[in-house]
């Protein structure tokens, strides 16, 4: 879904990801009934007003969420996708792919081909 707004309970960060990906029943916001806070994967797709929050400040609070297995940052310049994930221990790893490549998202069993992913994209990316 793209319009389901996420909460990080630890830091009060309330947003709109671009793609939110929740396993099983929602768990809802006390505060909020129209908010979840149980994303297992978030996507954003970056423009050049939002990609340094977005790296940045905005993927730190997103690895707060417990439930949240990864983070799939999506290039609006280039056909590039960066997946931030977590194992089992809690460690997150980042993972770049590009043209000609693909990305395993582990987390919901899917595999991503980035030449697929921009294949309707605007040239020249």
């Amino acid at each position: 879904m793209s319009d389901l707004r996420v909460r990080v309970t630890e830091t009060g960060l309330a947003t709109y990801p671009d793609v939110v990906v929740v396993c099983g029943p929602w768990q809802r916001d006390p505060e909020d009934d129209h908010t979840i806070i149980n994303p297992v994967v978030v996507v954003e797709v970056l423009s050049p007003s939002t990609q340094a929050y977005d790296r940045g400040e905005k993927l730190e609070h997103y690895k707060r969420i417990p439930t949240l297995r990864a983070c799939l940052l999506v290039a609006h310049d280039r056909r590039e996708l960066e997946l931030w994930s977590r194992d089992d221990d809690g460690a997150w790893a980042r993972a770049l792919v590009g043209i000609g490549e693909r990305l395993e998202l582990v987390a919901v069993g899917v595999c991503l081909d980035v030449d697929a992913l921009y294949a309707d994209a605007a040239e020249p990316i």
